[in-house]
């Protein structure tokens, strides 16, 4: 799903860059946005920042199409299909509200909150996500563990912790001469109808950054910066294009420092992406593959991992993660399971002996 997510956000990416600047902005954007090291490990996991990234994008991209053709309701709906869909499939993607905000402002101007079709667009992309949403806190307050994926993650953090996450998007995220070359788009001036577009995207992302410090203890949660930061440092190569590349041989000069830009890209993106393709956690996923064999489809199954779910994404369907900070609920989480289970560990053996009744099985 990510990398199909991933190739969908290219064209598109391309052309809201093009709207937003210029074809030549485009052209080095969406080539810094395919190189950046970030853009690379997410679009080939299995997770669904990628998937909400590219729904982020095309909302942008519709919303803008919107705005300027009103009645067209194909438009309309597209808009608010992919604006759902990002938020249904991350959370996080409300960001994006920050850079709509923003189109609507450079539409309407002090009209923006008389504007009819704008509140019906709100409210009907943002209903399912409220009833997804809500639905999943009951059930999280209704069942044990009692526990939200990503509760607790909307937390700042202490100065020297932010100070890491800076480092690591401007350095293993973003490669430095990238994260340079942004800091140079920001800083040139754009007339251009919603040419602040990104540098509002990216506020958002700063914003999110600092509310959820814990939550952004994850690299992939600043993949909303990828890529506003690949439209503003292809917004610094265009600019750099255009002051310097006047004459023939300038152009030709100004040719190769970009494409010796581009290639530094490549060889710092592989250079930081190469060590989190390194095996790890193999005792989890042999944990998990063993009991996707030998355990019913209707077996609990408790992994003590520290949170860590490898295990339970191989494993059997009906499974909970055994952190520390949830220790205390395990008497409720078992209470759950058809019939008392118990395991022990024969002295001397790394294989755990699990034991069953007739009607259930399990491990702890």
């Amino acid at each position: 799903m990510s990398v199909v997510s991933f190739a969908v956000s290219l064209p598109v990416f391309y052309l809201l860059v093009r709207k937003v600047f210029s074809r030549r902005s485009a052209a080095f954007a969406a080539c810094i946005y395919v190189l950046i090291p970030l853009s690379i490990f997410s679009s080939r996991c299995f997770m669904s920042d990628m998937a909400s990234l590219s729904s982020s994008i095309v909302a942008l991209y519709v919303f803008s199409e919107w705005l300027d053709a009103e009645q067209d309701w194909r438009l309309f709906t597209g808009a608010v299909a992919a604006t759902s869909l990002a938020i249904l499939l991350k959370l996080p993607a409300v960001m994006i509200g920050l850079p709509l905000v923003y189109m609507a402002w450079e539409r309407y101007g002090t009209r923006l909150l008389r504007q009819r079709s704008l509140w019906v667009f709100a409210g009907t992309s943002v209903v399912f996500p409220v009833t997804w949403y809500s639905h999943a806190y009951l059930i999280a307050t209704w069942y044990p563990p009692h526990h939200l994926f990503g509760e607790g993650g909307v937390r700042m953090v202490s100065v020297s912790q932010y100070l890491e996450i800076v480092e690591r998007t401007l350095t293993s995220s973003l490669v430095p001469v990238v994260a340079g070359a942004m800091l140079v788009g920001i800083l040139i001036p754009s007339r251009a109808a919603s040419g602040w577009l990104f540098h509002w995207w990216l506020i958002a992302a700063c914003v999110f950054v600092v509310v959820a410090g814990v939550g952004n203890r994850h690299a992939w949660y600043q993949l909303p910066v990828v890529p506003a930061a690949a439209a503003l440092a292809g917004r610094a190569c265009d600019w750099a294009w255009l002051k310097f590349a006047r004459q023939r041989i300038a152009r030709v000069a100004c040719a190769g420092a970009l494409g010796v830009f581009l290639a530094s890209v490549a060889v710092l993106a592989y250079r930081y992406v190469s060590p989190l393709y390194a095996v790890w956690a193999m005792p989890l996923f042999s944990v998990g593959t063993e009991l996707d064999r030998i355990a019913d489809r209707d077996a609990l199954v408790v992994v003590a991992d520290d949170g860590v779910p490898t295990a339970l994404y191989y494993a059997v369907e009906r499974a909970g993660t055994f952190r520390k900070d949830l220790s205390w609920r395990l008497r409720d989480i078992l209470s759950t399971a058809p019939r008392p289970w118990r395991s022990s560990r024969s002295a001397g053996s790394r294989e755990q002996r699990m034991w069953r009744s007739p009607s259930t099985r399990g491990t702890g």
